[in-house]
């Protein structure tokens, strides 16, 4: 079975202004991550760890931030594995020192492809956990 990791992070920090600033007021703004999928699995394999671990330090350096975690499926799988990526993934930065409180986990399915489901290419690019910042 082959895994794919594709990581595109991204940690965008906006300075305070001038006559505040200092670290600890500095705010993440995005981050831009994709882990994919083989079909019909939940379990990325070991590639995830260090990708984990870098969403995590951005997390961890920025505790107000919360995160939602949202897993997505191709047309040829049941939702039900989209939401057990998901949950995988909020696990994994669980256990990486980021409560699970400040993870929300979300099952959008097959609502908001990347590809076209009528390709493997696509639907690769389907099967998927992406993340998105919370205020």
């Amino acid at each position: 079975m082959r895994y794919v990791l594709f990581l595109v992070l991204v940690a965008l920090v906006v300075s305070a202004p001038a006559a505040n600033a200092n670290a600890e007021e500095q705010e993440l703004t995005s981050i831009d991550t994709v882990v994919l999928f083989p079909p019909d699995v939940a379990t990325p394999g070991p590639k995830i760890a260090p990708l984990l671990e870098q969403v995590a330090a951005v997390l961890r350096a920025h505790p107000s931030v919360r995160v939602e975690v949202a897993g997505h499926c191709d047309d040829h799988e049941m939702v039900e594995v989209a939401y057990a990526r998901a949950n995988l993934v909020a696990s994994g930065l669980a256990a990486r020192g980021v409560p699970r409180e400040r993870t929300v986990v979300a099952t959008y399915g097959t609502t908001r492809p990347l590809g076209s489901n009528k390709t493997e290419e696509g639907r690769a690019k389907n099967r998927r956990v992406d993340f998105k910042v919370l205020r």
